[in-house]
């Protein structure tokens, strides 16, 4: 206990660090705890017991010192609010006097109120997450109807599985079996999961090393994600996060959000090869239209909607805690939202209330798809053509995007992406929901995608030596440590906050990184380097990849799952969240095992076989 009169002396050392600006711990510590979380079982545990979570906003009506330090040290936005405290108190242990007229609410805020008054301070209510009582948390589990149609689906996604087995096992002869029936084969779709073979078309072939290129960069989305779920919940050491944030190793994350883009470059780039190789022998017209889009949306659309709806009414039943909260509210938004991840306009429509964030870039890839088939439909005929006119409409989407953000003032991750933005998931932050997670902020990588494709296509037809280019050879060379150098320019670039720079750096930021992924990858296509093409090459790589879309759906659930219910507010380190990472990589890809071969595989090839 700090005596009376050494107080003075100790606001005055912590005024003299907020003037200088600098914080040290012994400053930082002084402050009220940032997160707190009773005991959540041992509360609910007594029949009086009631346990809420909530944040306070807090005020000081007088001139307090301390009040003055949590308001200095929050103005930098590598800090954590401090002026917010987030509470999970046993109200009925805190506070067992409040008066028995006062509902849940209005105790929880009394109370906290009460525990804040020592230092001079006032709180109110800014958010209540839950109230939760003895009966609450005592209460039975009965599945309500949509849980129960949800259980009755994937029953008859297994029967029908069962059923298409047991044909493909009974009748040996091949060339007489019905595409449609051996389509829900279990045993078909796991050969075509694990086969390793190569294509024989020497045009494909070359391909390969992109089934290496998206385990890798799926492998580090996960982990993104692992620390975004580290940041979103209760910290035991908040300030370990803000350091961590702010260290000169997580500028590949802050400045290394492009990398997402990489998806949007391969999806563009894979259909539109596919078509000009198909050109080569096929007529190619606007009927294929129809044709091209149900494709996609038949490939995409069973793996989501079945995490989504797994997520809407199993997620917030299968675990419990004080900050499971995180994974409730966001299982009462997939129910609200389920019919927009089916049209793919949840990141249209409210996108500031998400229902699996990762979603995002399948509805952005659904959604830059058409103009992909349009372009490449309407350009197929032009030949070499259509390369400078792919070139022009990518800088007219980058001067497009330029325009916008210097209109509405967004700013790339690098500047928005801060421990408090993180914990609030970016609600109030117009740049990642208007910009970043847009379909015209990924327009220029779809459009690189086609243009690669394009100058592959031709490079082929004519024959293209990329050896005996010196240029291109450096270029290539040059392209991997440019890449990793460009995801450090923002140790240099977030010192300057003006609107010119910001603007700048977020209107060329995802060009400039998918200009280098696409000569990398070219370079990989025209056998440059044997040793890149080799390792991505590797053949444990493609029944991993085959299941990049499953992995994409599901890793979030897994990672809220083992992480958001734990009791007490998280210890954050690199080595917690790389063992996060781990696990999640480990669960992940068992689920998507099934997910793949249940649902993925086989829904395509039924519809495949069944129209076309």
């Amino acid at each position: 206990m700090i005596e009376m009169k050494a107080v003075p002396c100790l606001v005055i050392c912590l005024l003299a660090g907020v003037n200088a600006g600098d914080f040290t711990d012994e400053e930082y510590y002084s402050l009220p705890l940032l997160f707190h979380l009773d005991r959540y079982d041992a509360c609910l545990s007594s029949t009086d017991g009631l346990y809420c979570l909530g944040t306070f906003h807090l005020t000081s009506e007088q001139r307090n010192p301390i009040y003055k330090i949590m308001q200095e040290y929050s103005n930098n936005s590598d800090h954590y609010n401090h002026t917010q405290l987030h509470r999970g108190y046993c109200v009925s242990a805190r506070c067992p006097h409040t008066a028995p007229d006062w509902n849940s609410t209005q105790r929880f805020e009394r109370c906290a109120q009460e525990l804040v008054r020592g230092r001079s301070l006032r709180s109110s209510l800014h958010q209540l997450h839950y109230c939760h009582t003895h009966k609450d948390a005592n209460t039975s589990f009965v599945p309500d109807t949509p849980q129960i149609v949800f259980v009755a689906i994937v029953a008859v996604f297994v029967v029908i599985n069962v059923i298409g087995t047991t044909y493909d096992l009974m009748f040996k002869d091949e060339l007489k079996k019905s595409k449609v029936l051996c389509a829900w084969s279990v045993i078909s779709n796991w050969q075509r999961l694990i086969s390793d073979r190569v294509h024989s078309d020497p045009a494909r072939a070359v391909l390969l090393p992109l089934e290496g290129v998206r385990v890798v960069l799926l492998a580090i989305v996960v982990a993104v994600h692992t620390g975004f779920i580290h940041y979103m919940l209760y910290a035991y050491d908040p300030r370990a996060l803000e350091r961590m944030m702010q260290h000169p190793l997580l500028l590949i994350v802050k400045n290394g959000t492009a990398m997402v883009q990489c998806f949007m470059v391969l999806a563009s780039f894979l259909f539109a090869y596919n078509i000009l190789l198909h050109s080569k022998n096929h007529e190619v017209t606007f009927r294929m239209l129809p044709k091209c889009i149900f494709h996609r949306y038949i490939r995409l659309t069973p793996v989501q909607l079945a995490a989504v709806g797994w997520a809407a009414w199993w997620w917030s039943a299968v675990r419990g805690g004080p900050q499971w909260a995180l994974a409730r509210e966001e299982a009462a938004v997939c129910r609200r939202r389920l019919w927009l991840h089916a049209l793919y306009l949840h990141n249209l429509l409210e996108p500031q209330h998400f229902c699996l964030l990762p979603t995002w870039s399948l509805a952005v890839d659904m959604q830059l798809h058409l103009v992909a088939v349009v372009l490449t439909l309407a350009l197929i005929r032009m030949g070499r053509r259509a390369v400078p006119i792919l070139a022009a409409m990518f800088l007219g989407s980058c001067l497009l995007n330029a325009y916008l953000i210097y209109i509405f003032e967004w700013k790339s991750m690098l500047y928005v992406m801060n421990p408090q933005n993180t914990f609030m998931k970016f609600v109030d932050v117009p740049s990642f929901y208007h910009f970043y997670i847009s379909p015209w902020g990924s327009l220029p990588s779809c459009l690189l995608g086609l243009l690669l494709a394009n100058i592959h296509f031709q490079q082929q037809l004519n024959g293209f030596k990329a050896t005996e280019y010196k240029w291109f050879v450096w270029t290539y060379k040059l392209s991997v440590p440019l890449i990793v150098g460009f995801t450090y320019t923002g140790y240099f670039v977030q010192q300057y906050t003006s609107s010119v720079v910001t603007t700048a750096h977020t209107a060329l930021e995802r060009p400039l990184f998918v200009l280098l992924f696409a000569i990398f990858m070219l370079g990989t296509f025209n056998k440059l380097d044997s040793i890149f093409k080799d390792i991505l090459s590797w053949r444990i790589w493609r029944p991993l990849a085959r299941m990049s879309l499953s992995v994409l759906t599901v890793h979030w659930c897994v990672t809220v799952v083992f992480v958001a219910a734990r009791p007490q507010p998280l210890t954050s380190s690199y080595l917690d969240i790389m063992a996060d990472w781990m696990v999640t990589m480990i669960i992940t890809y068992i689920i998507s095992m099934p997910v793949t071969i249940l649902i993925e595989m086989p829904v395509q090839r039924f519809f495949t076989a069944l129209l076309f």
